[in-house]
């Protein structure tokens, strides 16, 4: 071997130690350096971290608020509510259906046509219902559900029930009739106008939408 070739094999030695040398440092360099690069948790960053997420909850959570006022029916069982329901030519008031007739007959046919609709003649425990009464009698005379036997016998309605002498009856007739004074009484074969009424029948509605659900008698 020539003397230049010893030469040129001893600098690639060197050169090869030289730089495993180098690459060895910079591993070892490597983890130092790294854990050097990852800063402790301090105080205030913790606190600023809780900051942020409770920042980050609000504002999810005002969303879903949002979203729930927007679409209220979405999230919400619709309330219910009865409302009353009073088949044609017959007018609601209160708990009750009633009729008014065009027609005109004696008490006790009177009677007869308000029980071929499952009513009678109108009875009342209420002074509203006596001003309802009266506002809607057209000022016509009106049979209602009041008799008696004779002069001497008590008022009562067309179920037995005895009148509560709510207002005063005028006449010594043993029919009554709402009047424009009040309540009068005359002969049961007199033929006037007269009024049934009869318990209302109700329909249950859901309050936001309207729409019926069923019906209750």
């Amino acid at each position: 071997m020539t003397s230049l070739e010893t030469s040129v094999g001893m600098l690639q030695r060197d050169f090869s130690s030289t730089e495993n040398t180098e690459s060895r440092k910079t591993v070892k360099a490597l983890p130092g350096k790294c854990l050097g690069s990852l800063s402790p948790i301090t105080p205030s960053k913790f606190h600023c971290s809780v900051l942020i997420n409770a920042v980050l909850l609000a504002t999810v959570l005002g969303l879903v608020a949002l979203l729930m006022a927007v679409h209220p029916t979405e999230s919400r069982i619709p309330e219910t509510r009865l409302i009353s329901s009073c088949q044609k030519d017959w007018i609601g008031f209160g708990n009750k259906c009633y009729h008014f007739s065009d027609d005109v007959r004696n008490w006790t046919s009177s009677q007869d046509f308000c029980t071929s609709f499952g009513a009678n003649l109108v009875n009342f425990d209420s002074k509203e219902e006596l001003n309802f009464l009266e506002r809607h009698r057209d000022s016509y005379d009106r049979w209602i559900g009041l008799r008696r036997e004779s002069p001497q016998h008590s008022w009562k309605w067309t179920d037995n029930t005895e009148f509560s002498n709510l207002t005063e009856v005028r006449g010594a007739g043993e029919c009554a009739y709402l009047n424009a004074v009040g309540i009068s009484s005359g002969r049961f074969y007199t033929e006037r106008k007269w009024i049934c009424s009869k318990p209302s029948s109700y329909v249950q509605c859901a309050a936001n939408s309207g729409s019926f659900l069923h019906g209750v008698s």
